[in-house]
């Protein structure tokens, strides 16, 4: 298996199974570090669909943020694990961004994910899947690489 392959897997399978997409992708990287996610996607359930279904922030994006917050050791000294947590995310950011060419839900979906009803035609054509799940997966990779690259 690729770097991160197990995680993308899982990351696919949760979101197939209706998990959002910051969820899957959090429980992706967690999952493929060694480390429980069942408890800890919780925290991030209201990040699915752009934050609160409002098409902002995409959840892949904001999955891949918590793991790095999770997965940085907390140590005595704050400010160093702040910095290291800021670097590892700025990195996510620029590669995700160079990627898709966007962060935002609704641009890298290509219509309004605040209004329900645009969202669940989006849903209902497909495009969660034709769209979001390549991103989930792409997410979980990127984080895993970047720490892999960071060992």
């Amino acid at each position: 298996m690729g770097v991160g392959k197990k995680g993308e897997e899982l990351a696919k399978e949760l979101f197939q199974a209706n998990y959002n997409c910051a969820q899957s992708t959090l429980a992706g990287i967690l999952s493929a570090k060694g480390r429980e996610y069942k408890d800890r996607i919780r925290l991030a359930g209201a990040f699915g669909a752009g934050i609160a279904q409002q098409g902002l922030t995409c959840g892949a994006v904001t999955g891949g943020l918590m793991a790095f917050g999770l997965l940085v050791p907390l140590g005595e000294d704050m400010g160093a694990w702040k910095k290291q947590v800021a670097d590892l995310s700025k990195e996510y950011i620029r590669e995700f961004k160079d990627r898709f060419g966007a962060l935002d839900c609704s641009k890298l979906a290509g219509c309004d994910m605040s209004d329900a009803a645009v969202r669940k035609t989006f849903h209902d054509s497909g495009g969660r899947d034709r769209i979001c799940t390549p991103m989930v997966m792409a997410g979980t990779e990127i984080a895993l690489e970047i720490l892999r690259r960071r060992r």
